[in-house]
């Protein structure tokens, strides 16, 4: 996902400076997205404690080996 936002950032060479704002821009976003994210996760793990906790340890046995799999695919 990077290489393809990079390239199409990339993609006006000429325009240095409107390049260095996109990119700029673009990680910016990235990285609130990533702060939002974890936020949510985090007062969702405090807010219900154990439950969460429980219910992933359950699950996540029946389905890790799957993930495993399609991650070393590509």
């Amino acid at each position: 996902m990077n290489i393809a936002a990079i390239s199409y950032i990339g993609r006006r060479v000429n325009r240095t400076r409107e390049v260095l704002i996109s990119g700029l821009l673009y990680t910016a976003g990235r990285t609130v997205a990533y702060m939002v994210l974890a936020f949510l996760i985090l007062s969702l793990m405090l807010f219900t404690g154990d439950q969460v906790t429980r219910f992933f340890a359950g699950v996540i046995h029946g389905y890790i080996g799957l993930v495993m799999i399609l991650i070393g695919i590509p």
